[in-house]
């Protein structure tokens, strides 16, 4: 018999590559009783705990099909699970009379009329997990070496099929894990964002019980600011990625909501120069509150109602790090006495700071704030 060319076709086989586990041992076990020529074959698995055999696969000469099912229990057989976990093979050219096969003969061997057996363990990365059976009837027989070099070929080729279906099944059970866990991010951004809505109804409304103009304008900031965090977990949910966002569409969004909630009466152009890069949720965050804050300034001290306004915004990537700058037509102010914290700049050199960057002003005609965020790994 060409054992070798059994096993060659066998490594052919689609099913046993790609983890089919029932159509592969089909296969395996039609080849290799063809190969054996033997009355049946066999395949059973172990439980980690080492508790029984459970029979995943048999065929049986002159019988068409599939059958599986069938269970051991070690408890009923403790010797013979005990002989066969610790060898390579077991080969018993006389199986009614080895005395490791005492505990099977009543309950499996005399019942099937077995003579003949070789059990030989499937193994995969040292640990058993099953084991391959091979029965002949009729006369004793006695197994030639080439036969039983077969028969573990044969095992070698379940323990590939079983270890492939096994990593699919794993692969599967993560990418379950992996769906519940965006599922569940997703829903959190959700709600994040939702609760901020609800926080900036709710500042709107207390807004409508302040005395004066002076205390209106600062829940309105507040508001804004809780907006600009928000419409970042609506950017993170809405586009399924849970780590980053493209910043420019965020900023886009952002200076679109500034312009028509504080531009009312006013006609200022936003001049956009904006470059669509993916930026971490760590570093985005301050990002828009930088920018909610400069350009919320800029439409409080630099635009006047009637009078048209120009706000530049650039934003930008190099190999050196991020870019954000703006600059608007306005009066500009002195940027070295107390004005400064008076319009808000303290918070944006505090986030500055915060992203390990730079700002830098320049008020000589209007005003220009430039900032620059190196890019590094721990800010990741």
């Amino acid at each position: 018999m060409n054992y070798i060319g059994i096993i060659e076709s066998l490594t052919k086989s689609s099913a046993i590559r790609h983890g089919d586990l029932d159509v592969a041992i089909h296969e395996i076990l039609v080849k290799a009783a063809e190969g054996l020529q033997v009355a049946r074959v066999n395949v059973w698995t172990i439980d980690p705990k080492f508790t029984a055999l459970t029979c995943i696969g048999s065929i049986e000469k002159g019988l068409e099909g599939f059958s599986k099912g069938q269970l051991l229990p070690v408890e009923l057989y403790p010797n013979y699970f005990k002989h066969i976990s610790g060898a390579e093979k077991i080969v018993s050219d006389d199986a009614v009379s080895a005395s490791f096969n005492k505990e099977l003969l009543d309950s499996y061997i005399l019942p099937l009329g077995i003579q003949s057996m070789m059990d030989i363990p499937v193994r995969i990365e040292g640990e058993m997990v099953g084991l391959v059976c091979f029965e002949h009837v009729g006369e004793k027989r006695l197994w030639t070496i080439s036969e039983q070099s077969f028969a573990i070929s044969i095992a070698q080729m379940l323990s590939l099929c079983m270890e492939t279906h096994r990593r699919n099944e794993l692969h599967h059970q993560l990418e379950i894990a992996l769906h519940e866990k965006e599922v569940l991010l997703n829903e959190i951004n959700h709600r994040v964002k939702n609760n901020m809505m609800i926080i900036c109804s709710l500042i709107n409304l207390q807004k409508y019980k302040a005395k004066d103009e002076f205390h209106e304008g600062l829940l309105d900031e507040v508001r804004s600011k809780i907006l600009s965090m928000a419409y970042i977990h609506e950017q993170l949910y809405t586009s399924k990625n849970y780590a980053q966002i493209d910043f420019g569409v965020y900023l886009e969004n952002l200076l679109s909501h500034l312009n028509g909630s504080m531009g009312v009466g006013m006609h200022v152009n936003i001049d956009k120069n904006i470059q669509h890069v993916p930026i971490a949720i760590k570093k985005a965050i301050p990002f828009g509150l930088i920018t909610n804050e400069v350009v919320t300034n800029a439409f409080k001290y630099a635009f006047k109602p009637g009078k048209p306004g120009i706000l530049n915004v650039r934003f930008e990537k190099n190999n050196t790090g991020f870019h954000l700058a703006f600059k608007d037509n306005g009066p500009g102010f002195d940027s070295k006495n107390e004005k400064r914290n008076s319009i808000g700049l303290g918070l944006v050199e505090d986030l500055v700071e915060q992203l390990e960057g730079q700002i830098a002003f320049d008020t000589s005609n209007g005003t220009l704030v430039e900032i620059h965020i190196p890019d590094q790994s721990s800010l990741a």
